[in-house]
């Protein structure tokens, strides 16, 4: 593919190892610093409004202690790291390749390719479980008035949408910078089919999460947040099948004397 400069290619491993970790903690970091708003505390009043009002006085003091987490970013931030961990990977070992040289490169891609990614697929199939359990457990709260729909309310209804949206838009803007590095570090590198596939696959869950975060009154986003971890839970096990299954060749030549 022709000579790889260094530098540009290391600033592409550092700007991807920073926004694997704003999808991991970014978002609840910022949080602390951006109100959630009322809109929760709006529709609960106005589903208690509609009650007996011995009941909804009796109910407005439970609900309250039922809000856990007003800066709660939701899961679908986290998830997103896994897929950008093997964006991460791709590029790493194409550094340590122009590190070490193709002998050592050769050695360690294949056997590191093969434990991330049996590592991931493990790991997506674990929080993609637990996803969807609960995606189904909101939407029984919600659809389960007026009880199940305040303690919906009370659970999930806060969510922080602002601070998510910040943190999904640095770590877009972190992985853009990282694929302009790399084509400056090697310009011949956008011939690679596979690169190029799994950081647009990165950027679009960026964007859908963001999507499904922002079309929803805030009392539904963490229903559309749960939405988006699935749908990036399934976009990370097809792409982590897809390495591990590359990279038996790799371990198989590697082993062969």
């Amino acid at each position: 593919m022709g000579e790889l400069r260094k530098t540009p290619l290391a600033i592409a491993v550092f700007l991807l190892v920073l926004s694997v970790a704003v999808d991991l903690g970014g978002a609840r970091v910022i949080a602390e610093f951006i109100p959630s708003g009322d809109g929760p505390l709006a529709a609960i009043e106005a589903e208690l409004a509609e009650m007996d009002e011995d009941q909804a006085e009796s109910l407005r003091s439970e609900v309250e202690g039922l809000r856990p987490d007003s800066g709660n970013p939701g899961i679908a931030l986290p998830t997103l790291a896994m897929l950008d961990g093997l964006l991460l990977l791709t590029v790493a070992l194409m550094a340590l390749g122009k590190l070490s040289g193709d002998r050592i490169s050769g050695m360690v891609h294949g056997p590191a390719t093969f434990l991330v990614s049996l590592i991931l697929v493990i790991v997506a199939i674990v929080v993609l479980i637990v996803s969807i359990a609960l995606l189904l457990q909101m939407l029984a709260l919600l659809l389960a008035p007026p009880f199940g729909t305040l303690a919906y309310l009370g659970l999930f209804g806060f969510f922080a949408r602002g601070a998510a949206s910040i943190a999904l838009s640095v770590s877009m803007g972190l992985k853009l910078g990282a694929a302009v590095a790399l084509v400056v570090a090697q310009p011949k590198i956008l011939a690679s089919k596979g690169l190029i596939l799994i950081t647009a696959t990165a950027l679009v869950a960026g964007v859908l999460t963001n999507f499904l975060h922002g079309f929803v009154p805030i009392v539904l986003v963490s229903v559309t947040d749960a939405v988006a971890a699935i749908l990036v839970c399934i976009l990370t096990l097809i792409w982590s099948v897809v390495l591990l299954i590359g990279s038996i060749p790799s371990i198989v030549k590697a082993l062969t004397p």
